[in-house]
């Protein structure tokens, strides 16, 4: 992300956070880099299957995310009415995707019921490795 922001849109990217391994964790760590800042409103760019639990992930950090969704897919005509109804290889990528959101979803439902009863997490849930310097970057395929 930081790669686009700078070379096709010329914007200077402030923060980068490269220490997270999972949507949660990117959360977290953003929340810190962007604490000092007092940045509490983000726009979320992500792709569209992702944005759901992306944005609840923010969310339950206390970031106000305005949804920027990307990758759209739709079947063209002919898809939807002769092979959209055999298996195919990309029909299963797409349930793989469908699935991990869905697992990822309720994942982070059991994260937010460990939560104190304030509904903010502790000051260590919330604190960013010292090594990490924010561009939320795209999830990566599996």
């Amino acid at each position: 992300m930081q790669a686009v922001l700078s070379e096709d849109f010329h914007a200077n990217v402030k923060w980068i956070e490269r220490e997270s391994r999972t949507t949660y964790e990117n959360a977290r760590y953003s929340q810190a880099l962007l604490a000092p800042a007092k940045v509490r409103h983000i726009y979320l760019v992500t792709h569209a299957w992702h944005m759901r639990r992306a944005a609840r992930a923010f969310e339950s950090v206390g970031i106000k995310v305005t949804p920027a969704p990307t990758g759209f897919h739709t079947l063209g005509r002919a898809a939807r009415m002769s092979g959209a109804y055999l298996p195919s290889a990309q029909g299963m990528y797409y349930t793989s995707l469908a699935l991990h959101e869905r697992l990822g979803l309720v994942g982070h439902d059991f994260k937010e019921n460990d939560m104190p009863a304030n509904g903010k997490p502790s000051a260590e849930a919330t604190t960013a490795p010292a090594s990490a310097p924010v561009t939320a970057p795209a999830p990566k395929k599996k």
